[in-house]
């Protein structure tokens, strides 16, 4: 039978080192917050939708809800023209070639993110000038996921190389104790049953690296259930074999190595200095929207005609649009040219 001593060990390694993935966790976000900015009327000079994406969410980045951005983006921008088809939804009609902004400067990550943004919209337009959005061929829809995926893998980035630093170390701390637990566990007790383990062992690794490290797909639930049963079953005939202490110590160490593993090691996220200011002026361009009263935005509009237009496609990566509307429903627009036809409501929101 294993003492009070034992037991205390073990779940105080546990503790600590999901204490030390927490606490990384929290420096990370603090960091964030401490760098929203009091106001910002406008997103950073010279960002594209797709910049916008990567630098505010981060690694939560998901790139499979840009094509309504971008396309309001090169609409105001003057190089596609908007209209509406009753039968074909959208047609885009191509004005002129993509061009970067004159402010991107030299950001690697800039360059990166047009080089996509312009793959996708030479695809677009390779065959016509003119295109319909519930005609998209399958090149087209093709081109867009392959820039959906760039977008996301390049989101990853975001982070300081210190990030990388505490993720392995974290996860090599969890499993570390997770395994002397084990043997420790199986040398007092004698039970050859604790080989059981390796699949625990196997599961936890490969449901980080093979379910929550790869893209979301159809085979995501499968490849859940499968590795739940090959770690789960065998974990459970352990469990009953093992007396109240052994259960004690390999239940909670798995819970703790799984919970670093699986969660908080995944919400690790530190960023440079520069990134940290970029996000705070983009946190701080959300809560204004949010909170700003009527007769603020009216003033912003008067000043601006465009303003409203302007920071349309940025709305719509912060998910700012129904929230946006009924104020904007309140404020007389006058519709740029790139938008024909009754398209307010449809394009807007």
């Amino acid at each position: 039978v294993m003492n009070i001593a034992y037991i205390s060990v073990f779940v105080v390694l546990a503790l600590a080192v999901s204490a030390f993935a927490a606490a990384c966790v929290i420096i990370g976000k603090r960091g964030l917050r401490l760098a929203t900015r009091p106001v910002e009327y406008y997103p950073p000079r010279g960002y594209s939708p797709i910049d916008v994406m990567q630098k505010y969410y981060g690694k939560r980045a998901k790139s499979g809800e840009l094509f309504n951005p971008l396309m309001l983006y090169w609409a105001r921008r003057g190089f596609i023209k908007i209209e509406e088809d009753c039968k074909r939804g959208l047609k885009l009609t191509k004005l002129k070639p993509l061009q970067p902004q004159k402010w991107s400067g030299k950001n690697p990550a800039t360059v990166k993110n047009f080089k996509f943004e312009s793959e996708l919209f030479n695809t677009i337009f390779e065959s016509d000038d003119m295109f319909y959005t519930l005609a998209a061929k399958k090149a087209v829809r093709k081109s867009f996921d392959e820039t959906a995926q760039k977008a996301n893998e390049q989101a990853q980035t975001v982070v300081a190389p210190i990030t990388k630093k505490l993720h392995v170390i974290s996860c090599v701390a969890a499993m570390a104790v997770l395994a002397a637990a084990a043997i420790a566990t199986g040398v007092i007790t004698r039970e050859i049953s604790n080989l059981a383990m390796i699949f625990v062992f196997v599961g936890i690794i490969a449901s980080r690296f093979f379910i929550f490290g790869i893209p979301d797909t159809k085979f995501r639930p499968l490849m859940v259930l499968f590795f739940t049963v090959w770690a789960g079953a065998p974990f459970t005939l352990l469990m009953y074999s093992l007396p109240t202490d052994g259960r004690i110590v390999i239940g909670f160490t798995v819970a703790s190595a799984a919970l670093v593993m699986l969660f908080l090691s995944r919400m690790i996220e530190i960023r440079s200095s520069e990134d940290r200011e970029i996000y705070g002026r983009l946190r701080a361009f959300k809560t204004f929207l949010v909170q700003a009263e009527l007769d603020k935005l009216e003033t912003l509009v008067e000043d601006d005609p465009d303003y409203f237009f302007d920071i349309l496609p940025y709305c719509y990566v912060l998910h700012l649009t129904r929230k946006l509307k009924p104020k904007f429903d309140r404020i007389t627009l006058e519709g740029p040219s790139a938008y024909l036809g009754s398209l307010r409501d449809t394009l807007m929101f």
